[in-house]
């Protein structure tokens, strides 16, 4: 659909986002992807998209310091967005950045305190950074606000586990285990 939809108009950047999107996650074919970005970027370097999905992968291919450049740009772009909002956590805490992490995910709750991404990644940076009460609370909230997301349930029995919790964490991941079912 992507490549139909440049058929129709090389300068959707929208197309080429799309198209990147697409590269990445299913060819996991980096350089066609970043080509894609790169195309995207050029035709519109005011696409908050564009900059956000280009960060995460530079995220996972680990050029970190490219990351927080483009993250940090699309939140400039759309500082209201929650996704960007969680995006920029995502990037921080991949590079090891905790304490700008919590920040951004916190600026995202502040923003709406039901955005689950970011209470999820708020509780794992809370867990990787020692303040593992900080870190149940925020993954408890997050699992009660996702009801039975498969990913909070998950990221919240690590919490348990990694706390000590062992038998509570046991429970989660029997229900886990039943959601499979």
């Amino acid at each position: 659909s992507a490549s139909q939809a440049l058929d129709l108009d090389r300068r959707s950047s929208e197309a080429y986002v799309a198209l990147a999107d697409a590269t990445r996650i299913l060819d996991w074919n980096w350089s066609a992807a970043e080509t894609a970005y790169a195309h995207a970027l050029a035709v519109n370097p005011s696409s908050e998209c564009a900059h956000r999905s280009y960060a995460v992968m530079l995220t996972a291919l680990g050029r970190h310091a490219e990351a927080i450049r483009e993250v940090a740009r699309a939140s400039e772009l759309d500082p209201l967005c929650l996704v960007t909002g969680s995006t920029a956590g995502w990037v921080h805490y991949a590079a090891g950045d905790r304490e700008t992490a919590i920040d951004r995910c916190r600026y995202a709750i502040d923003l709406d305190p039901e955005c689950v991404t970011a209470r999820r990644l708020l509780g794992a940076a809370y867990l990787v950074s020692a303040r593992q009460a900080e870190a149940v609370t925020e993954l408890e909230k997050a699992a009660a606000l996702a009801g039975d997301d498969p990913v909070a349930l998950a990221w919240l029995a690590h919490a348990k586990a990694a706390t000590g919790a062992h038998h509570e964490a046991l429970s989660l991941v029997a229900r886990l285990e039943a959601l499979a079912s």
